[in-house]
């Protein structure tokens, strides 16, 4: 995966103008603030010139390397959460905000000296301590409330001036092994990202549809979501995003194939079943034999079908590139 300057390695590779598609463009804010963050981090973490192995909580807390820094670290922290949101820099600022921080502090230590059978030689940490060691953990905690007095474009304007992050090109490695550079310039950020439906580790999630006496998977309403131990409703695959993207690798037909496996009754009770009963579930060569589960049984395609029938119209699946 790429990597720029910094060491800062990318996980996912997005659609780079897909936030201006879904009109998300509070995304690409989100990017350019946290990657601001992340980079003041390791500004302050190359400071204090540690290894690092030893930038972990355990050894910054007995050891305090940090302590001659500890002043004006905090400024630098304070003057980037005011340029964020002047509300949350008050915040910072306030008594009741540093006693609160503080009794957590204090509690935590009561908690370490109840719990063990050793007492901790941590002393508890000052307020000022206990933000800048959250920054050198690379775990800073930014907030941009839906209310800001700073529109997003002057607070992006104001983290170039003053932190602005790591931008330039990045290296990665092509399929054939060969290293390459980019041209253009890039900007590796992170992003929070909400997963669709559920995972599989909830037996609940790999359920089959719901079917109506025409053996099409119906639609729950409301009052049926609860009346059931398990979901009686389609996983969702993918997205149309997912989908636009796997298609352009994979093409169209093996997305079809593959959003089938939920949306069909009968290949995802096949597939279930195929699951419970093989030897070893996670090496199955074909969990699909499209002679005995048929394609097209998924909701939108049997309705569609269904309509067409009735006007004397009957769908077959030709072959790749218009072949009979």
């Amino acid at each position: 995966m790429p990597v720029d300057s910094l060491g800062n390695v990318t996980d996912a590779i997005f659609d780079p103008i897909g936030n201006f598609k879904r009109t998300n463009i509070g995304g690409l804010h989100e990017h350019f603030n946290s990657a601001c963050a992340r980079d003041l981090c390791t500004r302050l973490r190359q400071r204090i010139n540690l290894p690092p192995e030893m930038l972990n909580e355990t050894t910054l807390r007995t050891e305090m390397p940090f302590s001659q820094y500890v002043d004006e670290f905090y400024d630098i922290i304070r003057d980037f959460r005011y340029t964020l949101s002047p509300r949350e820099g008050e915040i910072m600022d306030s008594e009741e905000y540093h006693r609160y921080v503080e009794e957590q502090e204090q509690l935590r230590i009561l908690a370490l000296n109840q719990n063990s059978f050793k007492k901790t030689n941590q002393r508890p940490l000052n307020y000022k301590e206990i933000e800048v060691m959250k920054w050198l953990l690379l775990q800073p905690h930014i907030y941009v409330p839906t209310n800001n007095q700073k529109r997003n474009m002057q607070i992006t304007q104001d983290l170039k001036d003053k932190f602005m992050p790591c931008y330039g090109p990045v290296t990665y490695t092509t399929c054939e092994g060969v290293r390459e550079t980019t041209v253009s310039n890039v900007l590796i950020g992170s992003m929070q990202v909400m997963l669709l439906d559920k995972t599989g580790y909830n037996y609940a999630a790999v359920s089959s549809a719901k079917t109506n006496h025409l053996g099409i998977p119906s639609k729950l309403t409301i009052k049926e979501r609860s009346s059931s131990p398990v979901r009686q409703a389609p996983i969702r695959i993918c997205g149309e995003t997912e989908g636009r993207i796997h298609a352009n690798v994979m093409g169209g037909r093996a997305v079809a194939d593959w959003i089938e496996q939920s949306n069909n009754p009968k290949i995802h009770r096949n597939n279930c079943f195929k699951i419970y009963e093989a030897e070893n579930p996670i090496a199955i060569d074909a969990i699909v034999d499209y002679n005995e589960t048929p394609r097209g049984q998924s909701r939108p395609v049997v309705q569609v079908t269904h309509k067409l029938e009735c006007g004397g119209w009957v769908l077959t699946r030709g072959k790749p590139n218009g072949k009979n």
